[in-house]
């Protein structure tokens, strides 16, 4: 499992690096916010937002939504 945690964690960095560049965003705030992604895109915090009546495409929606406040990006990105 550390493995497997340790590679998402490098993919969110990757990427939270990409969209840093892209954006403009300091590099100093990208450590907190690949903690913020990756506890956003654990199954856990999914299995919990879904509870039992939501359906898996709303709790993505607002792990979206999140995920965009958590970068500090303008609400209309992807």
């Amino acid at each position: 499992m550390r493995a497997r945690d340790a590679r998402r964690r490098a993919g969110l960095e990757l990427l939270a690096g990409r969209l840093a560049d892209r954006y403009g965003h300091p590099p100093d705030a990208l450590g907190e916010a690949v903690a913020v992604l990756q506890v956003l895109t654990s199954f856990e915090t999914f299995d919990a937002l879904a509870g039992p009546d939501r359906s898996p495409q709303d709790v993505a929606n607002q792990v979206h939504r999140l995920a965009i406040t958590a970068l500090g990006l303008p609400s209309g990105e992807r």
